[in-house]
């Protein structure tokens, strides 16, 4: 190899493991608290962006060490041939999964060939609406999310339509990510969401009624929906309706029942709903 093709596959070579590096880090221990629960770092699809930009150049570079030192090497005696096919197979797998994921409209397929459904989701460059059908599948479709292809994830969300699925869609018709922000539109998928027994659905829709945010305010409905929320062990949802039944706001005064639910959640470890065992006696 010449020194500039050596210095070429350096510098892709480091600059696909580093954006990857970042990828794996923004991912996995990047999540930051959000106004609907928990949010990918917004740099996550810029370092995915990066990091499918540079893996083809390290390819390249590849292609490059192949043509001038690792066919030599396999034409060479006993110890080059082995040099030159330890490389060879390192190559192989990398350049073979990476065009099955770009191509594979497969699910199952995709996370094989990435060894994991997750990141597979993240690596696949075009949707599958330009390579096949759309999956109507929620890991396809929060992938797509979160690297900011919202006109993709839409696709697939609506044509999922699980629960998981609804619940994203609500954020994204709140947020104005991929449609024009709608907040009524927004409520109703959540009300489909909280309908099929999504946790954070039914909690969010418990507090927007308590509140009266973007609907009329109703306190009946805001307990129903705390209660559902509540069942499933949702420990703010479980406070919210003890002091609903302390205060007798959306159901029946009942210090009995407030009781129960404030205990509940303080065996989660609710600091407020500790307190307020102390403050309302109800210990």
């Amino acid at each position: 190899m010449s020194p500039l093709e050596r210095w070429c596959l350096h510098a892709a070579a480091l600059a696909t493991a580093g954006t990857g590096l970042m990828d794996g880090l923004l991912r996995w221990f990047g999540e930051r608290p959000g106004e609907f629960g928990p949010e990918v770092h917004p740099w996550l699809g810029t370092a995915q962006h990066l990091h499918i930009l540079v893996a083809p150049i390290l390819v390249f570079t590849l292609g490059m060490m192949v043509r001038g030192h690792l066919w030599s090497r396999l034409q060479a005696g006993r110890e080059g041939r082995r040099t030159g096919l330890g490389t060879a197979l390192l190559i192989a797998p990398m350049v073979l999964s990476g065009a099955g994921i770009q191509v594979a409209t497969s699910l199952a397929w995709r996370g094989g060939l990435a060894w994991d459904a997750k990141a597979a989701t993240l690596t696949v460059l075009e949707p599958p609406s330009l390579v096949g059908t759309v999956l109507a599948d929620y890991q396809t479709g929060i992938g797509a999310y979160r690297v900011h292809d919202y006109k993709w994830a839409l696709k697939e969300f609506k044509a999922d339509q699980n629960r998981d699925s609804q619940y994203t869609l609500g954020i994204m018709y709140f947020k104005g990510e991929g449609v024009k922000a709608d907040h009524l539109e927004g409520i109703e998928w959540f009300r489909k969401a909280a309908a099929q027994g999504h946790v954070q659905a039914q909690f969010l829709l418990g507090t927007m009624f308590d509140a009266g945010k973007d609907v009329t305010q109703d306190r009946a409905a805001a307990a129903k929906w705390y209660r559902k929320a509540a069942d499933q062990g949702t420990a703010d949802a479980q406070y919210n309706l003890g002091l609903s039944y302390v205060s007798g706001t959306g159901v029946p005064k009942d210090a009995e029942a407030a009781s129960k639910w404030l205990h509940k959640a303080a065996e989660q470890g609710h600091k407020l709903a500790i307190k307020a065992l102390k403050d309302f006696d109800l210990q």
